[in-house]
């Protein structure tokens, strides 16, 4: 009775597995609190281990830490945004984990316990010396796999993870990073990637976003030919990579880059494996309007007539309307209040069609009234 019930009692390792999970949602620093209870759970485990009791000797299998306790722990210290001692803590862990994992018992390493560890050198905010960390922990894994250790075997999780890290860089190592990025989808590719993975796309969309947020001069030839690539692998470029390729577009800043952009959005759009929105087009609306180009003001409103004529989501939303409005009404163009009158109207007649991504706001209303307002042609007003 007494020992039982004492017994029945006891928190378990799911008890504070949860725990340490709970901690992982929390800014505020635990790393005491977190140690501390893999502490307590394997001076519990090595009691209950050494003692007479067989009540308690049952307890001992409950309570030590495993592969999801280390996990947990590891995931911690990678939630901990621009902190490379919690980085450096993770793969600490992972180490450990392999010492463990050689001893026999619950404690086996896979590839979830690297990607996490992967996860905290990218968060780690130590810019190319985190993405080269990330780099070589992706690197262990792939040594580890090719031995025969077929539960470590890097996935699309660990690939764009890596790849992904190398987008946080100082503008000084952007080349740098770039070639590192191409280094290691060609490694991939070549020999360790499962092509049968779903989320092949992640690897490529990371490498695009590397190549265009680092500014590489040459950022459209990449993205293009990181397109060519995943038809290699049997995979469709998405709306990420199709964002990222028109930003590498808009990034040039030129007229002939907003022509070649222009085309080559249209063109995507007759694809029938690819399902655009309205983003890359707003992000090309974005750049134009932003930019220094004297045409800016004709080349977005040739934008916006050409997302007139397009299909489903990629039609003029409620953001393409509030950038092409308030860059109307802070110009001292002729007839600026008429074309804001006019694409308000526009942006009611879709709405009314059904279309709820063109659902006007109080913003859209406000600059358009206060443009009309501020023209000398009342009757605009009336309208």
């Amino acid at each position: 009775g007494k020992h039982s019930n004492h017994y029945m009692a006891r928190p378990d390792r799911y008890s504070y597995n949860c725990f340490i999970n709970a901690f992982s949602k929390w800014e505020g620093n635990s790393s005491e609190k977190v140690e501390t209870i893999l502490e307590k759970m394997n001076a519990f485990a090595e009691d209950a281990a050494s003692s007479d009791n067989v009540i308690d000797r049952d307890y001992e299998p409950l309570i030590r830490p495993d592969a999801f306790t280390y996990n947990s722990l590891m995931n911690y210290y990678a939630t901990r945004k621009n902190d490379h001692l919690s980085a450096q803590r993770a793969e600490d862990l992972l180490l450990r984990m392999s010492e463990l994992s050689q001893q026999g018992g619950k404690v086996q390493m896979e590839s979830t316990s690297f990607n996490i560890v992967l996860k905290a050198w990218s968060n780690s905010g130590g810019g190319i010396h985190g993405a080269q960390r990330a780099e070589s922990v992706l690197r262990m894994m792939i040594k580890l796999y090719s031995q025969g250790h077929g539960n470590v075997r890097p996935d699309a999780v660990s690939f764009s993870t890596v790849i992904s890290s190398y987008s946080k860089v100082d503008p000084e190592d952007a080349s740098i990073a770039v070639e590192k990025v191409m280094e290691i989808l060609d490694e991939m590719e070549g020999s360790y990637f499962p092509v049968s993975d779903s989320n092949v796309n992640s690897c490529y969309n990371a490498a695009a976003n590397v190549i265009v947020k680092t500014g590489s001069k040459d950022a459209v030839d990449r993205v293009k030919e990181l397109m060519s690539r995943m038809k290699n692998m049997d995979a469709v470029p998405d709306g990420k990579m199709i964002t990222s390729f028109i930003e590498a577009y808009a990034s040039e800043g030129s007229d002939e880059s907003f022509r070649r952009g222009k085309e080559q959005l249209l063109e995507m759009m007759d694809e029938q494996e690819l399902e655009l929105d309205s983003v890359p087009f707003n992000i090309f609306l974005d750049s134009i309007l932003k930019g220094d180009s004297t045409k800016k003001m004709e080349q977005a409103e040739e934008l916006m007539a050409a997302m007139d004529k397009v299909r489903g989501n990629a039609r003029p939303d409620l953001k393409s309307y509030s950038m092409i409005l308030s860059a109307l009404s802070r110009s001292s163009a002729k007839g600026a209040e008429q074309k804001a009158a006019g694409y308000l109207r526009n942006m009611l007649k879709s709405y009314s069609d059904g279309y709820q991504n063109a659902k006007p706001d109080s913003f859209v209303f406000n600059c358009v009234i206060s443009m009309l307002a501020r023209s000398k042609q009342g009757e605009w007003a009336d309208d």
